[in-house]
């Protein structure tokens, strides 16, 4: 995993997003996130992690996985809505027996768009693991 870890911090982050949070995220995210970069290397697709580890945030946080190393946000600027849906189709296809369950959900979501106007966190994508199975 410290090869995972060590090949994740160096793509870019946002500048208050700490890199170092890798080491501290559940082990199915970091499987996640791997296949994501390698995803986005594979579609030529740019990369920016906006949030890894954090505190909830009032009004915007709907569930504590970031809050419990289960999550992280990536920036879709320079993507095409073309480019969004197929990976959010990608990764919730291949990836949902990891994926976290939504309240009210019985299917496991490992990638979520988030559109921003709902929530005015501004748009990205949110990629989520379930409770260690």
């Amino acid at each position: 995993m410290k090869s995972i870890v060590s090949k994740i911090q160096k793509y870019p982050h946002k500048p208050d997003t700490n890199p170092l949070n890798w080491g501290l995220v559940k082990p199915n995210l970091l499987l996640l996130a791997n296949a994501f970069v390698d995803y986005c290397d594979k579609n030529k697709l740019p990369v920016k992690f906006t949030s890894i580890i954090r505190n909830g945030i009032k009004g915007v946080s709907v569930s504590k996985t970031h809050i419990e190393g289960r999550a992280f946000d990536c920036s879709i600027i320079g993507w095409d809505k073309d480019d969004i849906e197929n990976c959010v189709e990608y990764f919730n296809m291949n990836y949902s027996k990891i994926g976290a369950i939504p309240f009210g959900g019985s299917t496991g979501l490992a990638c979520v768009y988030e559109d921003g106007i709902t929530k005015g966190s501004g748009a990205h994508l949110h990629f989520q693991v379930r409770m260690s199975l």
